[in-house]
């Protein structure tokens, strides 16, 4: 059976947005402006107005010349950390940051952004204890709470997530974005049905959130219901054309629907889109062999194995391809492969235990199959496996 690739979840984090990165070096002395003409509160406001163009660097000159005129301007400090975090410099955005707070510790954004910044360099631990300053200075300071969720989440701590998030949503209930993250952490808990619900609210406050319909989709496919993930899927789509996931994930529904023709379109956009993707290759070459299309199935398990050689999957899936074409040779080729890279592959097992007794070495077939059992005791294919391996002991007799 096919089996649908697992649906990406958007990381909690999500409500931290970060612009794209730009090119901004620290100032050297021949570039910063002097602490001559123009003063302190001036270019501030320059900095200011150099950031909401989006002038990254400009705005870290005109900060850095505001902070030569005033050296206590904790708020230059703090907006020149924005600017450097908005262009990936994390580390001298904590360094402003801090600079900032040592200079005024009672500014509870400052506390939020810096924890930011830790958070987007791996520093979780360090990101919960400014958020948490941030909502000590400020027990309304919605942001703060869905951002320690988001980082709470990070560690797994899923309880607490959930619990910063119901504070947010408490605070603001026309923001999305606790919603949305909410939903990650019951999907994550595997409560399935609140996730739907939390990511239907978040589409309701903003219905062009494409995450919030690929996210609702995934939890819908887990759940079977197929078809409502599909025009989850589809509304993604809609709103974000290049969404490679969205295609391969429509594309799995699909093929679980038996809709191979729209399944193998679905699989080949998603290619397109991700053309080194190993998994849509061999998800693509599964549609093409139940559509009875051996040959261009063979073809795609080889195009996976050559971008991912490691992957025992794609040998598996081809050696069965071969099996069905009646090339036992490279079939058990293939499924010796697929163990070599991975000896605990249960199907494999049961695959190559199956060619050899096509082949009549019973001996062989009996001991993969064997193993098999060992490997799979939950198997719905056990007892018939069984009863298979006691035929070929009475028929090597």
């Amino acid at each position: 059976m096919l089996v649908i690739g697992a649906v990406m979840l958007l990381a909690a984090a999500c409500s931290i947005p970060t612009p794209a990165p730009a090119d901004v070096p620290a100032p050297t002395e021949t570039e910063m402006p002097t602490a001559e003409g123009p003063g302190a509160d001036e270019l501030y406001l320059q900095g200011i107005d150099h950031m909401a163009q989006g002038e990254m660097r400009d705005a870290i000159l005109s900060f850095s010349a505001a902070i030569a005129a005033d050296p206590e301007m904790a708020r230059a400090y703090a907006s020149r950390g924005l600017a450097y975090a908005a262009s990936y410099s994390f580390n001298r955005a904590i360094e402003d940051y801090t600079q900032s707070i040592e200079l005024n510790s009672d500014n509870a954004e400052v506390y939020n952004n810096r924890g930011i910044a830790y958070t987007d360099i791996g520093e979780i631990e360090a990101a919960i204890e400014d958020f948490s300053k941030a909502i000590e200075l400020d027990s309304e300071y919605t942001t703060a709470y869905y951002n320690r969720g988001a980082a709470y989440g990070a560690q797994g701590r899923l309880g607490e997530a959930i619990a910063d998030y119901d504070r947010a949503i408490a605070l603001e209930p026309e923001l999305p974005v606790p919603y949305f993250n909410r939903a990650e952490a019951y999907s994550q808990l595997g409560d399935l049905d609140q996730a739907i619900a939390d990511y239907t609210r978040a589409i309701e406050l903003s219905p062009e959130a494409a995450e919030a319909y690929y996210n609702r989709g995934g939890a819908y496919a887990y759940m079977g219901e197929l078809e409502k993930a599909i025009i989850d899927f589809t509304r993604t789509i809609e709103l974000n054309p290049n969404s490679a996931e969205a295609y391969y994930n429509r594309a799995g529904a699909y093929a679980f629907l038996n809709d191979l023709d729209q399944a193998i379109a679905d699989y080949s956009k998603a290619i397109e889109l991700l053309p080194d993707s190993a998994e849509a290759y061999v998800n693509r070459g599964h549609a093409y062999a139940l559509s009875g299309d051996l040959v261009q199935a063979v073809l795609d398990f080889s195009k996976a194995i050559d971008l991912a050689p490691d992957m025992a999957e794609a040998y598996l899936s081809r050696g069965l391809t071969y099996a069905d074409m009646g090339d036992l040779d490279k079939a058990l080729t293939d499924f010796d492969t697929a163990l070599e890279l991975n000896s605990a592959f249960a199907d494999a097992y049961l695959q190559r235990g199956t060619a050899y007794a096509a082949y009549g070495e019973f001996d062989k077939a009996i001991d993969d199959l064997a193993i098999y059992v060992e490997l799979a005791p939950d198997s719905p294919h056990r007892e018939e496996v069984e009863d298979y391996i006691a035929q070929l002991k009475t028929a090597e007799q």
